[in-house]
C-alpha cells in the first residue's frame, strides 16, 4: 500500500512541476520537486525492479521465510514436550492413585486407555 501511495505522490509532484516549468516559477522549487519525484517513484516501483533485475525474490524475503520455518519448527517442538509433559503427569497421577488403592485395576485400566488415546499413545 505504501508503494502504491508513493506512486500517487510522484505523479501529484509531477502536476505541480509541470505547473511551475509552465510558468517558469521557481527553478530551485522544481529542481527539488525533480528529485522528489525520483525519489517516489524510485521507491514506488522497487518491487518491479527487485523481480526484474534481483532474480524473481529479495533475499530479506528468503530470510524472513527461513526464520518463519525454524520459529514454527522450534513452536513444534516446545508443543510436543508440553504435551508429554501432561502426559507423564496424568500418567503418574493415575500410578499414584492406583498404589494408593483410591482406584481399582480395572480403572485405572480404562483411564489408562483413555489417557493413550488422548494423547495419540499406542500401546494398550
Amino acid at each position: 500500500m505504501n508503494k502504491l501511495f508513493s506512486l500517487g505522490v510522484a505523479g501529484l509532484l509531477l502536476a505541480v512541476y509541470k505547473i511551475l516549468e509552465y510558468f517558469h516559477l521557481f527553478r530551485i522549487v522544481q529542481v527539488i520537486l525533480v528529485l522528489a519525484i525520483f525519489v517516489a517513484l524510485c521507491y514506488g516501483l522497487s518491487p518491479i525492479f527487485n523481480f526484474f533485475f534481483g532474480g524473481g525474490s529479495s533475499g530479506s524475503s528468503s530470510y524472513k521465510y527461513s526464520s518463519d520455518e525454524e520459529e514454527k519448527l522450534k513452536n513444534e517442538e516446545a508443543n510436543k514436550k508440553i504435551k508429554e509433559m501432561e502426559y507423564k503427569t496424568k500418567k503418574s497421577e493415575l500410578e499414584w492413585k492406583r498404589s494408593a488403592g483410591n482406584i481399582t485395576q480395572r480403572e485405572y485400566d480404562n483411564l489408562m486407555k483413555d489417557l493413550n488415546n488422548e494423547y495419540g499413545k499406542s500401546g494398550w
